[in-house]
């Protein structure tokens, strides 16, 4: 027991926990999640009353910041991390913007082939094959 009302004298060290004394001076120690938030959108921010912040990885169909890029999926990883890596369907990404299928590369010989080279520029298939 400690002396009626010193919250002080609860503090149990948790950055993320409410510490109060009650009216019977018992420590009280309520977690308080939003004390956890690291800014990061991939991760779900928890407090633990006995051990403190958890940062759990969230899963990867949540969605994370938005990169500017209409072509890409904005998603997280799995591993804490965001990730733009997921081409959209009928798009290329090519030296950071987005390409539409069929784009010809100056000089025409090179295009937008986003089945065999998503990245970068592929030679065209023949005509009538698009």
């Amino acid at each position: 027991m400690v002396a009626k009302n010193d919250d002080t004298l609860c503090d149990d060290g948790l950055a993320c926990t409410s510490d109060t004394c009650d009216a019977k001076a018992d420590c009280q120690h309520v977690p308080a999640d939003a004390a956890c938030d690291d800014g990061n959108s991939c991760t779900i921010d928890s407090c633990d009353a006995k051990q403190g912040c958890v940062h759990t990885n969230a899963a990867v169909t949540v969605n994370c910041a938005d990169d500017g890029l209409a072509c890409t999926s904005d998603h997280c990883d799995g591993k804490g991390s965001c990730s733009h890596a997921d081409i959209t369907a009928g798009n290329c990404l090519l030296a950071g913007t987005c390409v539409a299928a069929g784009s010809k590369q100056a000089g025409g010989c090179q295009a937008c082939v986003p089945t065999t080279s998503p990245r970068r520029f592929a030679p065209r298939p023949q005509p009538g094959l698009w």
